[in-house]
């Protein structure tokens, strides 16, 4: 019979798994390196991270805040301290009243304001596909930004694509999200993209070219290509997509600082917006729960989740 100190340690661990479980994948790797900083910081300058004093975390947020960081990062990399030492079982220095009137003072000095990225319409989505490079990259980032566009994908949710996530059917291809920001729990989506008759800009038909040519047939579907033309097995990088479009925006002679992944996804909802889709028929694809969420990102007012996608590509 386990002892009662083995039974104790025992559903310690599964609570601790329970608990790691209520973050996503993405959030717990982004705390994570967000507390890496902070125990960076605190080595450079001889604090102690866990536990931290208020004093070491209040100079930290001051120095992002004087290195020009934005209210929104600043938050991220507090909640990012404040859930390790929650997890620890150690005293929150984020609910000190030294941390908390910081806070306060930065939020005041710098402001709420968090200037989004510019959407990427049709029109400037033609023009990054006509700089794209011969070869393989220029496949794989045309099947990227097309299927990004389509498919209203954050850009975390477009790199973990699987080839299990998608079943091609005769006139459409249906992709399973597992996961995504607004679905913590796991229960998953379904998103729709059909087959375009105009094939230079259909995503179901550069997403194929692309699995062709690089001979995919499980897996990741979007990996790393290295400077040898070798690709790899594993996933890209989030920031990668990012990366791309700000590569290609400025090959087009349009403003990379204005642009990035989420450009695709917005760029969507404005096209479709534009072209008189209702927003019932955008929220299937893109995900969104709240109306007043989607208005956010449709420049201008303006049969289903086909509809709109044919609608965003002109058809």
């Amino acid at each position: 019979m386990p002892t009662k100190s083995a039974i104790t340690t025992e559903r310690a661990t599964r609570a601790r798994r329970y608990v790691e479980a209520s973050k996503a994948e993405n959030t717990r790797r982004a705390y994570q390196s967000h507390l890496k900083d902070f125990k960076d910081f605190c080595a450079e300058r001889g604090y102690g991270a866990m536990p931290a004093a208020p004093a070491a975390v209040v100079d930290y947020l001051t120095f992002l805040a004087d290195i020009g960081a934005s209210m929104s990062t600043i938050q991220v990399k507090a909640s990012a301290i404040s859930y390790a030492h929650r997890v620890a079982k150690m005293d929150n220095p984020i609910k000190s009243v030294e941390v908390q009137e910081t806070m306060h003072g930065i939020r005041r000095t710098i402001g709420m304001f968090q200037k989004g990225k510019a959407p990427l319409p049709l029109d400037q989505l033609r023009k990054l596909l006509d700089v794209l490079p011969e070869g393989a990259r220029g496949i794989r980032d045309k099947a990227l930004l097309l299927f990004g566009f389509g498919g209203a994908f954050r850009r975390s949710e477009l790199v973990a694509l699987s080839v299990a996530d998608v079943k091609f059917e005769h006139k459409q291809a249906v992709v399973r999200l597992r996961q995504s920001k607004t679905d913590q729990e796991g229960h998953g989506m379904t998103k729709i993209l059909p087959v375009l008759a105009n094939k230079t800009l259909c995503p179901v038909t550069a997403l194929k070219y692309w699995m062709n040519a690089a001979g995919i047939t499980e897996g990741v579907l979007f990996r790393p290509i290295d400077r040898h033309g070798n690709i790899s097995n594993r996933m890209m990088n989030p920031q990668e997509v990012a990366r791309l479009v700000k590569k290609y925006a400025k090959l087009a002679d349009l403003n990379p600082d204005e642009l990035a992944g989420h450009s695709l996804r917005a760029g969507y909802v404005t096209e479709a917006a534009n072209r008189n889709q209702p927003l019932w028929k955008i929220k299937q694809q893109t995900g969104h729960k709240s109306d007043a969420i989607l208005q956010r990102y449709i420049r201008d007012q303006g049969r289903g989740a086909g509809d709109a996608t044919r609608s965003a590509f002109g058809e």
